[in-house]
């Protein structure tokens, strides 16, 4: 058996970073399928920027966990994520109609004005909220 060395062990910290950038991976993870597995394996310009236009609110909440406010990066990307398994659903599960791959092309849109937003200010207050009661219960009593 061998020993387990400091550098090898994961601190709480690092876990903590790591799971709150999972919405984002498995969004970039969800895109990658939709633009280079679903197409029957061939690959072209159109794919690929689609890839990038796709991925675009998850690098942005990437950004934003990793930099200011990890509750907000999670949250704007799990609402991306959230959003991103619906169009993936009514586009190649159960489609309703036959514009519904237009979905595709639209939803990064809606992503990066709507859901990702609201996910973020979710977020936002979740972390701002955390960080008051956390302050309130270091402040001695008021006396009055």
């Amino acid at each position: 058996m061998l020993p387990i060395s400091a550098k090898h062990v994961i601190s709480m910290k690092q876990f903590s970073r790591l799971l709150v950038l999972t919405p984002a991976l498995a969004g970039v993870l969800l895109q990658g399928y939709i633009a280079f597995v679903m197409p029957d394996g061939h690959l072209d310009a159109w794919l690929a920027g689609l890839f990038l236009y796709s991925c675009l609110p998850y690098a942005i909440c990437w950004v934003i966990a990793t930099r200011s406010s990890p509750l907000a990066g999670f949250f704007g990307a799990l609402a991306a994520l959230i959003a991103d398994m619906m169009t993936f659903y009514d586009v190649f599960v159960a489609p309703t109609s036959s514009t519904a791959a237009l979905g595709l092309v639209i939803a990064p849109a809606v992503n990066l004005v709507l859901f990702m937003p609201i996910g973020l200010i979710i977020g936002w207050c979740i972390h701002r909220g955390i960080r008051a009661c956390l302050l309130r219960g270091q402040m001695p009593p008021a006396d009055s």
